[in-house]
Parts: structure tokens; C-alpha cells; sequence
């Protein structure tokens, strides 16, 4: 049933979301408010981010925009505004709006939204294999996986020029 809600072909009776949110530990509104959201298409804009600065704000409400074709594929997608020109060195230029996948895998020679251990900066790399060992990139500089997590694939980008 899950799925078939998640995949828009049914939605859950009340007694069934709120199983839901107390299983998942959120609360109904939550629910509510992401089901709305994807059933309207739309993504939300949580900061802006760059890569000179490592991050402006992060988990801000600055709205949503529409996206119907990046929801359907990406459903837990979330949009970041670049800011600045220091992406410039993935095709990501200032003001673009990035689209953002928390669910994906790494895979190599992809753009990722990265988070330091520890610490809530963002940092936008390129993920690399060399050798036996994952690497990121930025700026011609490389850093060890192991000092971040995964904030998500940059599987979209809608450049406002």
C-alpha cells in the first residue's frame, strides 16, 4: 500500500497515514504536507550554496518551485540556489537552481552536494575513483570521502540566464 500511495495510485485512509507518521516518527501535517507537494509538482527551495564559501544557508524555507518532471523520478528532491560564481567550474553558474536527489548512490564522475563530518557546511564535488580508492574534487583540490556524508546527487540544474 506504501508504494502504491508513494507511486500516486492510492492514498492511504486517515487511520493508515497516521500509522505511517508514528512509524516513521513524524507527524501528520509532515505527511500531509509532502503528499500535497507531490502531488503539486513542486520542490522545495531549502538555501543557497556555493563552493568559494561552503554554504551560505542550508534548511531555510524559501518556498518551492514548480518541477513536476524531477518529482516524479526524484520524489524527496529539494532545490538550492547557487550563489556566486565559484560553481562555475561544474556548468553551475550564480543563480542557478540546483535539484538536489538525497536518495542516490555515488557513482563516479557525478556532482554531489556533500556534507562535512561534523558540521552542517555543504560542499559541492565531483566524485573520482583513483585506483582502489573514491575521491572528491573541487577546485583541483582532493579530499577523502571519509570526511563526508552524502547530502545528495545535483541531478538537475535550471540555469535562470
Amino acid at each position: 500500500t506504501l508504494q502504491s500511495w508513494e507511486q500516486g495510485f492510492r492514498a492511504p485512509n486517515s487511520k493508515n497515514m497516521e500509522k505511517i507518521a508514528k512509524g516513521d516518527g513524524i507527524s501528520l501535517e509532515e505527511i500531509m504536507k509532502e503528499l500535497q507537494r507531490a502531488q503539486a509538482g513542486k520542490v522545495p527551495v531549502k538555501g543557497y550554496i556555493n563552493a568559494g564559501i561552503e554554504l551560505e544557508k542550508y534548511d531555510d524555507d524559501l518556498g518551492e518551485i514548480s518541477a513536476d518532471h524531477v518529482v516524479d523520478e526524484y520524489p524527496d528532491a529539494y532545490a538550492l540556489i547557487a550563489s556566486g560564481d565559484s560553481l562555475d567550474t561544474f556548468g553551475i553558474s550564480n543563480h542557478d537552481i540546483i535539484i538536489v536527489d538525497p536518495n542516490s548512490n555515488l557513482r563516479f564522475d557525478k556532482i554531489y552536494v556533500f556534507r562535512e563530518k561534523g558540521n552542517r557546511e555543504n560542499i559541492v564535488m565531483r566524485a573520482c575513483n583513483k585506483g582502489d580508492t573514491v575521491i572528491l574534487k573541487r577546485n583541483n583540490e582532493e579530499s577523502s570521502i571519509m570526511d563526508y556524508d552524502i547530502a545528495g546527487q545535483i541531478v538537475w540544474v535550471w540555469s535562470r540566464k
